[in-house]
């Protein structure tokens, strides 16, 4: 019974992690704050925190999205190296020292 409850217990962790927001996978590869992407895109806090847990979708507006692309564009990547599904694809910050 244990067992089961330990498999449980990781296939709820892995699904958990499959439904982390886009936006905290992002904000993670781009070894960021909520504080400091709230800034960065000139929102607030509580909005970043709304759109992780998935009680809003995030939309951007013009000025937030020229944030977006220069926030992008100093950790040396662009809007066109967010990858449509697979986050994994997206190098962090060391990777891009090299």
């Amino acid at each position: 019974m244990l067992l089961f409850k330990n498999i449980m217990k990781a296939q709820e962790l892995r699904e958990k992690n499959k439904k982390m927001s886009v936006i905290k996978q992002l904000r993670d590869r781009l070894e960021l704050t909520q504080e400091e992407l709230a800034r960065e895109l000139n929102i607030s806090v509580w909005s970043v925190a709304k759109w992780e847990g998935g009680k809003h979708n995030p939309s951007f507006n013009f000025r937030q999205l020229k944030a977006l692309y220069c926030l992008l564009a100093r950790s040396g990547l662009s809007i066109l190296d967010l990858p449509d599904n697979n986050w994994d694809e997206l190098p962090n910050r060391s990777q891009l020292k090299k």
